[in-house]
């Protein structure tokens, strides 16, 4: 894996943060590979050396492991990143179920401060990323996971009981962001991609619906 000349620099953050093992520097560079170097940054100089490792194996794995887009891919950097940062760098594999809970529990807002309930989105989609994660590191063999079957990757004791949450809300759309005829027929009239003018219809009257 070949290291490009801004992660050359970066590898002085590595070793002023501990990570100081060519390895290590390697498998996070494979793991951020066609990302914006602030997430190679962000594993290198916000976490420890030995969270950094995990979370790059966990990366590296499932990029292996099926397609994954991008965006997935910086959503589970980010998930784990925060979770480490919100705990102060303790070992991800000495982390329980009380270090979970608290952490997903500082994304819960009050009816003042978000009556739309918002906030569960975020809270669901960080539970998720943390629950694979724990699955693939509190397994038998890490290696393997992909091999498994769905049996095989059991929940692991640290997430027992922590569900998502449901909203109230069919959405969190409000009419106010939905554009008015005015804007569909100035959209319309301009836009010269026909897919696009579709995508965009399709859209509008999805959003109607789920006010409805």
């Amino acid at each position: 894996m070949t290291i490009n000349q801004n992660q050359k620099d970066l590898s002085l953050v590595l070793e002023n943060n501990g990570i100081n093992n060519l390895e290590i520097t390697q498998r996070i560079t494979e793991a951020t590979a066609g990302l914006n170097n602030h997430y190679f940054t962000k594993m290198a100089k916000r976490m420890s050396a030995n969270n950094a490792d995990l979370l790059a194996k966990f990366i590296i794995l499932n990029r292996k492991d099926s397609i994954i887009a991008i965006n997935t891919i910086e959503m589970h950097i980010d998930g784990i990143v925060y979770l480490e940062n919100y705990h102060k760098h303790k070992d991800l594999d000495r982390m329980d179920r009380t270090d979970i809970v608290t952490f997903l529990d500082s994304y819960r807002k009050s009816e003042t401060v978000d009556p739309l309930h918002r906030w569960v989105a975020t809270y669901n989609i960080r539970l998720m990323i943390i629950y694979k994660f724990f699955r693939w590191l509190h397994s038998l063999n890490h290696d393997k996971f992909a091999e498994m079957t769905t049996t095989e990757r059991v929940v692991p004791p640290i997430m027992n009981g922590i569900k998502k949450l449901k909203r109230k809300e069919k959405s969190s759309y409000q009419a106010r962001d939905l554009w008015t005829h005015e804007d569909d027929a100035v959209f319309l009239k301009y836009c010269e991609d026909s897919r696009l003018k579709c995508y965009h219809m399709v859209a509008e009257i999805q959003a109607a619906d789920l006010m409805n």
